[in-house]
Order: structure tokens, then sequence, then C-alpha cells
């Protein structure tokens, strides 16, 4: 009897875990099931449609673009009831159309917000009895100034308080008016919202009247108050833009709550106010920063020279107005650019290999050798500086810099603690260079001085030619005095030297006479009384006219040479 017991007792545990796995089975199964019901990972619920069409198992990027080629409020009209009045209008006019995006992340939603059960209930639903979605409608500003013109037909225009200065010390306030307000955010909220419910014969709108609430005295005194602002500055591309001052305004509260109660009734009212005067004006900022010339020099030219003319005063504009910032660096190059024909530069004569000849852009080494010596007289730090391979005269030797783009630039930097402005001019034959800057809390004074180390006579060079009678000689091209230059700049501040710099050397090349000489043999003609004797050309060399100075020969000790400043007109090294 135990042993039937006992295996009766097994067969019941055997069925009953049988029964609990077939339940287990069968609950699995139908979660499958239903969650197969649920829309597939990055697609819309099936079922869901619009205008009609069925875009369940749709993407995100397939639905917006079948709602932007196939728009739903195409030819779509609207109409507004209620007051003012009855208004039919157009979608097109407004710009009403289909947010693409919207509807997308929208209809994406459906049997997503939910909890499980729900989503599967809605998916269920939606998959036998399908959903109708109206798209998310959108517009452009038309939309809101049909609803402001709406508003302004029924409550009028509305008017905020507003200020009138009829004095330095009085202003006249007049009360807000009551009436349609320019803000129509929440009036376009409720057109989409009646749109997206699928009214589009009915619209109407509440459109309240606006700015009739009163104000407190601290409000008032907002409204009347205006903070002083003072002056400010900004570099942009090495320009200076300044920005004016504000001038403050200040009231009494008192009087403002003694005014009140007539305000609040609609009444205007007069208010004794007070000026706040900024502490920094743009006047005083422009003087302040640029009240002082920390250097300045100034060349000539000659306005016969057309072409070169031009080309100074051309470079000479670019480089006017620079304002550099305490330890910016300044590029000649890159304050004019290249001066080829492309940018507005002429031909003129310029320095090549040494000697003379026509190029473009000759001229604009004037500007930057006034511009060095006027960075060195305001005792600015130089950066980068060459002198030219000739002598030039418009100003002394070793204070020139020659550039040429791409190669040879000019740079001196801003060693000041405050913004400097480089202010350049050539016109009339005269290029003049400025360097303004604040007021220097020393008394300084900057001395250039110019040594000459060695001179170089221009050597002869003779060309043979047979044509010419023997004895016979003509000078085809001047030479040129090569000079060594070595320079020194002084400062001395309140009467006492703080800095002995040298400078850059300066060398200049000697340019040999070219001399062409005669070697024909000519017959010797008898004498006759109407006969002369010939006298060959003069075989003397001449040389540009150049600045006294005085000869020093190589061997013996360097002398400092007057500084005059000549009026040759030079070419330019390019």
């Amino acid at each position: 009897m135990e042993k039937k017991g006992t295996f009766m007792g097994c067969l019941k545990k055997h069925k009953g875990l049988t029964i609990t796995i077939a339940i287990v089975v069968v609950l699995v199964a139908a979660f499958a099931v239903l969650n197969s019901m649920l829309p597939g990972a990055g697609r819309i619920a099936v079922g869901v449609t619009i205008d009609g069409d069925r875009i369940g198992g749709m993407t995100l990027d397939e639905l917006e673009s079948k709602l932007e080629a196939n728009d739903y409020y195409d030819n779509r009209t609207l109409v507004f009831i209620g007051e003012p009045d009855t208004e039919e209008v157009m979608g097109t006019d407004i710009g009403l159309r289909v947010d693409a995006k919207a509807t997308a992340e929208k209809v994406y939603n459906i049997c997503r917000d939910g909890n499980w059960f729900n989503n599967v209930k809605n998916a269920l639903i939606i998959r036998f009895a399908s959903m109708e979605i109206i798209p998310v409608p959108t517009a452009d500003e038309m939309l809101d100034e049909l609803i402001y013109n709406r508003g302004v037909r029924k409550n009028g225009e509305m008017t905020s308080i507003t200020l009138e200065e009829v004095s330095e010390t009085e202003l006249l306030i007049k009360p807000a008016v009551p009436g349609q307000s320019e803000d129509v955010s929440e009036s376009r909220k409720e057109v989409f919202a009646q749109i997206e419910s699928g009214n589009t014969d009915a619209i109407k709108l509440e459109l309240p009247a606006s700015g009739a609430e009163q104000v407190t005295a601290d409000k008032l005194y907002e409204i009347v108050y205006i903070e002083p602002v003072n002056a400010e500055y900004k570099i942009e591309n090495r320009k200076l833009y300044i920005t004016d001052e504000v001038v403050g305004r200040s009231a009494d509260k008192a009087e403002i709550e003694q005014k009140l109660e007539s305000f609040n009734a609609g009444e205007e009212i007069t208010l004794t106010i007070t000026k706040v005067l900024p502490e920094v004006t743009a006047a005083s900022l422009n003087k302040e920063l640029f009240e002082a010339e920390l250097g300045s020099y100034t060349s000539k030219y000659s306005t016969g020279a057309a072409n070169r003319a031009y080309n100074v005063s051309k470079a000479a504009s670019s480089v006017n107005g620079t304002v550099l910032m305490p330890g910016e660096v300044f590029s000649y190059n890159e304050a004019i650019g290249n001066p080829s024909l492309a940018n507005g530069y002429k031909i003129a004569p310029i320095f090549a290999n040494g000697k003379q000849s026509e190029g473009v852009g000759g001229g604009v080494c004037q500007v930057s050798s006034t511009l060095y010596c006027a960075a060195l007289y305001s005792n600015l730090e130089i950066v980068e500086r060459r002198s030219h391979s000739l002598t030039v005269a418009y100003v002394p030797k070793g204070q020139d810099a020659t550039v040429s783009y791409g190669s040879v630039d000019f740079k001196f930097k801003n060693n000041t603690d405050k913004p400097i402005k480089v202010e350049s001019s050539a016109t009339g034959g005269i290029c003049k260079v400025r360097i303004l800057g604040a007021k220097p809390t020393v008394n300084r004074e900057v001395k250039v001085v110019n040594t000459t180390v060695s001179v170089s006579q221009p050597t002869r060079n003779e060309t043979i030619d047979p044509s010419m009678p023997a004895g016979a000689s003509k000078v085809t091209s001047s030479g040129k005095t090569g000079y060594v230059v070595d320079s020194v700049r002084i400062v001395t501040e309140n009467g006492k030297e703080v800095k002995r710099e040298k400078l850059t050397r300066s060398t200049y090349r000697m340019v040999p006479t070219e001399v062409t000489v005669g070697t024909k043999e000519t017959e010797t003609p008898h004498p006759t009384p109407e006969s002369a004797p010939v006298t060959a050309e003069s075989t003397e060399t001449t040389e540009p006219p150049q600045s006294p100075e005085p000869t020093v020969s190589p061997t013996k000790e360097p002398t400092e040479e007057t500084i005059v400043i000549p009026t040759e007109e030079p070419a330019e090294e390019v």
C-alpha cells in the first residue's frame, strides 16, 4: 500500500509541473504575439493614416519626405468667426503648410508614449480600426499680422507708456492706452490648436485687450530711470570703433508716489528729472587714448611724377587709421597688400638688382621709410627692417625701410601699455606720418644718430664703341656712391639717458659710372680758316644730388653725420 501511495504522489507532482510549464509557454507565446503588435524599431505604428494614406511602417525620414512632397494643407481655406467680423483667408496667403518634422515626431510617439499594456492595447485598436492623424500646421509672419489686425479692429491699438523729455529737467509721461498687443504668440498657438483639431471653418479667437494694468511707483521709476553707460572702444581689422556713451536719467521717487494715482487714472504727468553723466564719454575716451603725439616724420616727394605720387598717396591711405593694441605687431605688407596693377597701383621708378628701372608700385617705400622714422621717434620696438640697396633722398641714410611683397617687410611692435594709432597722409608733395597714443608719464626725447662707417666712390666702367672717334667719350649711366651706415637710437627721460639702442646696419651699394669710349681713327683734316680743333666729350661722371655728408675713409674712425632731409626723387626697391 505504501508503494502505491508513493507512485500516485509522484504522478500528481509531474502533472502539476506539466500544467505550470504549459501555462508559462502560453504566456510567453501570448507576450510574443502581443509584443509583435507594437511598432518596429524606428518605424511608425501600423494602422496610422494621414488624409487617408496609410503611413504605418514608414521611418521618420520617409514620412518627412512624403509630407514635404504632398503638403496636406495645399489650397486650404481658413474661416475666422466671432468678433470683430467673419474673415475668410486662403492658407497660401499666410504660408500655411505642414510642419513635417513635428508631425513625424508626433506620429512616431503613437504606441510608444504609455506603459506596455496601454501601448499594446492601442496598437491592437489602431491595427484593426486605424487612426487618422491631422498634421501639425505652421505658418509665416503673415498669420501674426492677420491676428493683430483682427485684434485692432476689435480693441483698437494698444500704446505703451510713452516718455517725452520736454526740457533738460522735465519729463512728460503719458499712460498706456488699452488695445491689441503686438505680442500675438498665444493667439497664434490657439489658431494652430484649432486647425490641428480639424477646425478650419470656424476658428474663433478671444483677442483680449491689453495694456490697462495699474503700475506701481517702483515700476514707473524703472521706466523713467536710465543707467549711464560709459563709452567703449573695440578694434576690428586694426581699425578703432568707439561706441558712444549713454547719458543716464533719474527722478525723485517721492514725486512719483505723489502723482501715481493721477497717472493710473489715465492722466499725463510731468516729473522733474536729473541727468546722470557717465564717467567716460566718446570725446574723453578718444582724447585719453590718442591725446599725445608719440612721434612723427615728414618726407617730400615730387608731384610731377604723377604715377609715383599716386602710389605714395594710395599706400599712405592704406596705413592711415591703423590701431595697434599693446603687444600687437604691425606689418607694412599686410597693411597695404600686394602693390600690383590688380590692386590699383601704377608703374613708376623702382630699384631692381641695384639699378633704377620701371615697375609696379614705385613709391610705396617712401611711406614705409617715413613710417619707420616715425616709429623710431615714437620709441616703438622695431621688429623687421632692411635698408635699400641704393641710397634714397627722402630720408637720411640709415633711416629708410625697403619692402618687397612676399619677401621683405617692415614691422614694428606696440611696446606700450595702451593702444596706438597711425595717422598717415600724402598730398601736395608732403608725406606725413604721426603715431598717437596715451600721454607719457615722463618727458621723453628720442634722438637718432647716423654714423657713416665707410664710403665707396663710383668706379668707372668703359665700353668700347668703334663708331665713335678715338679719344671721345660719353657717360651713359651716372654712378652712385656706396655707403655703410650705423644708426643708434638714444632715448632720454626727464633729461636722463635711459636707452642707447644700436639699430640695424645700412649698406648701400656703389654703382659704377658707365662710360662709352670711341676708338675710330679719323684722317687729320687740313687746317682752314673756318676749321676749329675737335674736342672730346667730358669724361667726368656725375651723381644725382645727395644730402651733404662727410666722406669717411674705411681706415679712419666713424663720424656722426649731420641729418639733412634731401629733395632728390629716388626710385623704390621691389
